[in-house]
């Protein structure tokens, strides 16, 4: 299946509990009874709460993808590093960490391109170290934002 579809229809069916959440929570507050009142509270923070965390995910992937995206239209062929794979087709985890590895050092020598933070985020993944691989994304994502809008302040101030 479609990672995006997946993802999508992931998040369709987290915002559809957390819209029964909510609608709960409206009937409890509605009971006016001091322990209606407090259920239907603390149901409603844990809705709101599930709503900002599934839009945050969501967030995030958007702007993972785009930084794929705007390597592969730079024409980066490290965008989709040949590892070696089990003969099921799993990516072998001993090559995986060497993969990281290697990536860890380009990230190291070259800590202002965000293009090393995201090959270190892949290879993180690859490796299944999710919580690294997700720092490194966003080290990505943060990196990429000040070169757009330091190339912005270029093309500006060359207008000029």
């Amino acid at each position: 299946m479609n990672k995006k579809l997946l993802a999508v229809a992931s998040a369709l069916v987290g915002l559809m509990g957390t819209a029964w959440l909510v609608y709960t929570a409206g009937g409890f507050l509605l009971t006016a009874s001091p322990a209606g009142i407090a259920i239907g509270a603390s149901l409603a923070g844990f809705g709101v709460m599930a709503a900002w965390l599934i839009a945050s995910q969501i967030r995030f992937g958007m702007r993972a993808d785009r930084l794929l995206n705007l390597m592969v239209e730079e024409g980066d062929p490290r965008c989709y590093p040949e590892i070696e794979r089990t003969p099921s087709g799993r990516v072998n985890q001993t090559a995986a960490a060497r993969y990281r590895d290697e990536r860890r050092r380009a990230a190291e020598e070259s800590p202002e391109d965000w293009r090393m933070w995201f090959l270190l985020g892949g290879a993180h993944e690859m490796a299944k170290d999710h919580r690294s691989a997700v720092a490194a994304l966003r080290m990505a994502t943060t990196l990429q934002a000040q070169e757009a809008a330091t190339g912005k302040e270029k093309v500006a101030t060359a207008n000029n």
